[in-house]
């Protein structure tokens, strides 16, 4: 009399909007990193826009031909990279891999050690 219908679990939902996040977020600041016109008379601008940390990853980046972490855009969920080619990378997770520790560094997030200690391996 009455069909189920089959229900999608969470971790489909999670995957999905993590692509959503990956497909969206990562082409929003691909597109306006260190985007500033280099007109001569805007001189100053364009000084400006290679102090920028994007711009200082990016020609890191070509010099050494591997891509690099841009430092400022590091969040507990997501890196921007610079690539040797002039492009950048975003990678975005759906739950905090990194915390920022006292000093201002980002460490990894370890979920197994807080089972470790309790003796469970």
């Amino acid at each position: 009399m009455f069909t189920r219908r089959p229900r999608h679990g969470w971790r489909q939902t999670v995957r999905s909007g993590a692509i959503a996040l990956t497909l969206l977020g990562g082409a929003v600041p691909a597109a306006g990193v260190g985007a500033t016109p280099a007109l001569a008379e805007d001189a100053a601008a364009s000084v400006t826009a290679d102090s920028t940390p994007e711009s200082e990853a990016s020609a890191l980046a070509a010099k050494t031909g591997e891509r690099v972490a841009v430092d400022a855009a590091t969040t507990e969920s997501s890196q921007v990279f610079a690539n040797p080619d002039g492009t950048f990378t975003q990678e975005m997770n759906a739950a905090p891999v990194r915390a920022r520790k006292d000093d201002g560094t980002w460490a990894p997030i370890d979920g197994w050690s807080r089972w470790r200690t309790r003796g469970v391996s």
